[in-house]
């Protein structure tokens, strides 16, 4: 509801113009929940982490399934392009933004189909990001202190 409500979608058959803005204001959104939420974990001694979700426009090769989802949903790729983007530019590893992964183009070389729809995933396509994240978060399990 909340992409609906950002990318101006009032009705599901609704395909919204193109707005370079509204994908800057979408990263400035997802930033500043990261900045909240870090507070969060430093007032409350826990370690947060934060993995950009990948979609069907992040994908190289698609199967034939995908490329039709593709096909109904390529009104929002230039949206999806521009976020990206932006997102990349700030956060770059200088700013150390050490808690965020993003695996927006995890699926950049992936041949097998992964997607069910244009965002959601396969048991395959969420095997490989748990893997993922799983490699970004196991330092924490090696840096636990024994009772």
């Amino acid at each position: 509801r909340l992409a609906k409500r950002i990318l101006g979608i009032e009705k599901t058959e609704s395909k919204p113009e193109y707005n370079a803005r509204v994908a800057e204001e979408a990263v400035n959104m997802y930033l500043k929940n990261m900045e909240l939420v870090q507070a969060l974990a430093q007032s409350y001694g826990f370690k947060c982490h934060f993995f950009w979700q990948p979609t069907l426009f992040g994908k190289g090769t698609r199967s034939d399934y995908e490329k039709a989802e593709y096909e109904s949903q390529q009104h929002l790729e230039k949206f999806f392009h521009e976020t990206g983007r932006v997102l990349r530019e700030k956060t770059t590893p200088t700013r150390g933004d050490k808690a965020f992964k993003n695996l927006g183009d995890i699926f950049l070389h992936e041949a097998e189909p992964v997607y069910i729809d244009w965002m959601h995933l396969s048991e395959k396509g969420n095997a490989i990001i748990a893997h993922a994240m799983a490699e970004e978060i196991s330092h924490l399990f090696r840096t636990i202190p024994e009772k």
